[in-house]
């Protein structure tokens, strides 16, 4: 079992806040909400491309907070364990075109390689060691070995995979910029599925014979390159930026860091890392950014919108009051302590 001080000394040096940002609506992301809020019903009886909303009225401040909080006590065969913060654990991200999930390894975990169809992936290192590799469609492989406060990002429905490598449990939180990405499991689309695919076809597709597949399938039994980096100093305007070359595109590309604490802060004593295209190029085109927001004792984050965007929100250091304001004045607000989540438009 993994113990939950390790997350808050994690606490001590990435800061208190981290944002993520979802830009005005893409092709990668889910269409814009109709109404300030839709609180998912998942018992609904009709099926639409989401799912209805809970009467306003039966609406309180705790559907817009979930728990992040607490270490898994159980792991499945791959030595993972997920807490969900899509649509089906946070029903409040219904309509919100955004999800975020905590995923836990224990020592030699694998987060196995595997696509989300439906969303482009950002997450940060909170614990451990992690090697974090994707492929891209023409069959190039970046990786790199990540440490508590670094950042990775996945365009839309590449190959990935999280390994820990470290000699402890290892934490991440990846976001999505979509309420339910979806997950599709490199391996299990080939051999996990009903009915099975003809072992004649795997055996030709592999160039093995049939005891391998066979052996495959009896230990599964037990348990386009899109346009992912910008060049920020073109000199052309575009919705966006333009990209950089794919030749020149490197692993680095791919990830940066939000394991430093700030140096200075600003006149309301908050301090921003970001994550957006001008700090973390890497997302541009892909729907998703993310901020590391820190604040001094005492110091607020003044009442704001984004207008392009849904923001989520994990607390990741000490204590925050956060508060919002539908259209029709309602306030709804609560107390975040360490692992704490929040959604918002």
């Amino acid at each position: 079992m993994i113990s939950s001080s390790s997350m808050s000394l994690f606490g001590l040096l990435f800061g208190l806040i981290v944002l993520l940002m979802l830009p005005f609506p893409s092709r990668a992301s889910d269409p814009d909400p109709l109404q300030d809020v839709c609180i998912a019903d998942l018992n609904a009886t009709i099926s639409i491309n989401g799912f209805p909303c809970k009467p306003a009225s039966n609406v309180t401040s705790d559907d817009f907070f979930t728990d992040f909080s607490k270490d898994p006590t159980t792991f499945d065969v791959f030595k993972r364990a997920v807490t969900l913060g899509d649509v089906f654990g946070f029903p409040a991200v219904n309509t919100q075109g955004v999800a975020l999930f905590r995923i836990d390894l224990d020592v030699g975990g694998i987060n196995p390689p595997h696509t989300h169809p439906r969303g482009t992936e950002a997450g940060i290192v909170t614990r451990g060691t992690v090697l974090v590799g994707l492929v891209t469609t023409n069959n190039t492989f970046f990786s790199k070995v990540l440490t508590p406060g670094k950042v990775f990002l996945i365009p839309r429905a590449l190959v990935h995979f999280q390994l820990n490598v470290g000699n402890e449990p290892a934490t991440f939180i990846p976001i999505f910029n979509t309420q339910n990405p979806g997950v599709s499991d490199s391996i299990g689309t080939l051999f996990d599925t009903t009915p099975p695919v003809p072992n004649e076809v795997l055996t030709k597709s592999f160039r093995v014979g049939d005891d391998v597949i066979n052996t495959i399938r009896a230990a599964r039994a037990q348990s386009s390159w899109i346009n992912i980096l910008d060049d920020l100093n073109a000199p052309i305007s575009i919705n966006g930026f333009s990209c950089k070359l794919d030749l020149e595109v490197t692993s680095d590309d791919f990830f940066t860091d939000f394991s430093k604490d700030p140096t200075t802060f600003g006149i309301f004593k908050r301090a921003v890392t970001f994550g957006d295209v001008s700090g973390f190029p890497a997302v541009n085109t892909q729907g998703v950014s993310l901020f590391r927001i820190d604040l001094d004792v005492g110091r607020i984050n003044q009442p704001h919108t984004h207008p392009c965007g849904t923001e989520a929100g994990i607390i990741t250091r000490v204590k925050v009051l956060l508060g919002l304001v539908a259209n029709n004045n309602t306030f709804f607000s609560k107390v975040l302590t360490l692992g704490k989540v929040v959604s918002n438009s």
